[in-house]
């Protein structure tokens, strides 16, 4: 017994010394945090990352079961895998969906509790060790996140307190489990030490946060943003009962010069019925009544809210109250998804809407949406705004800087000759995490377009 651990010891040891590993993220940014953890854990035990799959010997796969639409295209996905033969590992929310993935694949896979466990998963499958299922409780207060970018999302913590009837996120992360702030911090600090300009702490519902262990979200915020450094804090999805209860100090800290002016609510429907019927444990007027007060204080604040269309039990008038919640607050952002029946969940056992229903409303509201984007982003044509520039990138031949403004609008900013050569004054000085002025030109419902125009300040 002893000889053979030994020897599979030495397998592992020198097999990991010159294994490739592929990354493929699906979903949220807390599942963008979570591959970061995997893939920290790993170098640290010699592994070796790359960024096309088809140099990989070995694909970890982290999913993503919020809807059916990404759910048929990572079965897909394993499927395609297994009749390679490729080795690969599952992680992430579709994994609790165990009785199809199991349909599918023997390869080892790793509840989103137990990515500490991701080594042992990676070992089992480079041995050929079947049916291996990791569901331990979760250790991340105990691992690294940092390979730290120019954007670094720190997971604040997993699980939330609603129970909504649709969600399936909700049987894969079942629990609220606020990390130690100490270990967020130190990790927010070490990701700005290296350079990260945008830090984003994400959650199920950063709201939440502290519920469990005597803290809540503002006492993190007040930690994050008395840091020093030149960096901006983004918060993720907040719900609106959160966000009620703590309204008058977020609002406050929001004004921060390190915050980003994005705020993130999910309202879901614009019917009082069928959120109530979802379980939602909000109002919708709570929704409206959030916004309006972050929009008295910060008038250029960008507000971004999800909507479901075809809930079992919206009814067209329900529908149409979506509508006119939609025209009446005019979000910046707004995420739609036809409603996905998600296994496990109260509203699968619900009569399920037509698929006629389902894309007929979803037309109708991105038609909607698209049209208040895109009159919201026209009133900063001739602006001059403070801009971050986060990535370099070519489009259709063109190279264009790709930045973020203070309240988190995209910009891009084309590059050419006569900005690169103005008098030397900005020549090879730009690159991510430069702080720039730039007036705004164009604006579709998705961006805005700038030149640059000077520098801008920086926050320390």
């Amino acid at each position: 017994f002893f000889l053979h651990f030994i020897f599979i010891l030495l397998f592992i040891l020198i097999i990991g010394e010159r294994m490739k590993i592929y990354i493929k993220t699906y979903g949220c940014t807390l599942n963008k945090a979570d591959s970061q953890i995997m893939k920290n854990q790993l170098i640290k035990n010699g592994y070796l990352f790359v960024d096309d799959e088809q140099d990989s010997d070995l694909i970890i796969l982290n999913t993503c079961g919020v809807k059916e639409t990404t759910e048929n295209k990572i079965l897909y996905r394993i499927a395609s895998l297994e009749k390679n033969l490729k080795k690969f590992v599952a992680t992430g929310c579709l994994v609790a969906n165990t009785k199809k993935i199991r349909n599918l694949t023997i390869m080892p896979v790793v509840w989103p509790s137990a990515i500490d466990k991701i080594n042992d998963a990676v070992n089992c499958a480079i041995l050929g060790i079947p049916d291996k299922e990791f569901k331990t409780e979760w250790k991340k207060n105990t691992m690294s996140i940092l390979n730290a970018g120019i954007i670094t999302y720190i997971p604040i913590s997993e699980g939330c307190t609603s129970a909504c009837r649709y969600c399936f996120s909700k049987i894969a992360r079942p629990r609220l489990k606020s990390y130690d702030p100490r270990w967020i911090i130190e990790h927010v600090r070490t990701a700005i030490e290296k350079g990260s300009k945008e830090i984003e702490i994400t959650s199920m519902d950063t709201g939440a946060y502290g519920l469990d262990i005597g803290t809540n979200l503002i006492n993190l915020l007040n930690a994050i943003l008395n840091l020093n450094g030149d960096f901006k804090l983004r918060i993720g999805m907040i719900n609106p009962q959160h966000a009620k209860s703590m309204l008058n100090e977020l609002v406050k800290l929001y004004k921060h010069p390190k915050m980003f002016k994005f705020i993130h609510i999910p309202v879901q429907t614009g019917s009082e019925k069928v959120c109530s019927e979802m379980n939602r444990p909000h109002t919708v007027k709570d929704f409206v009544e959030i916004v309006k007060r972050f929009r008295e204080q910060i008038p250029d604040i960008t507000v971004s809210t999800d909507i479901i269309v075809a809930y079992p039990t919206e009814t067209d008038n329900d529908f149409k109250q979506t509508v006119q919640l939609m025209q009446t607050i005019k979000p910046d952002v707004v995420n739609i998804s036809k409603y996905s029946s998600r296994p496990g969940t109260y509203a699968s056992k619900l009569k399920q809407p037509k698929t006629q229903t389902k894309k007929r409303r979803s037309e109708l509201l991105t038609k909607v949406v698209k049209k208040i984007e895109e009159e919201n982003n026209r009133r900063y044509l001739g602006r001059i705004m403070n801009t971050i520039i986060f990535s370099k990138q070519n489009y259709k031949g063109k190279s264009q800087y790709v930045g973020r403004t203070e309240n988190y609008k995209q910009v891009i900013i084309e590059i050419n000759e006569e900005m690169e050569d103005n008098k030397g004054k900005y020549k090879n000085k730009i690159k991510p995490g430069s702080h720039v002025k730039v007036k705004i030109y164009k604006t579709t419902p998705t961006s805005l377009f700038g030149k640059i125009v000077g520098q801008s300040f920086q926050h320390n």
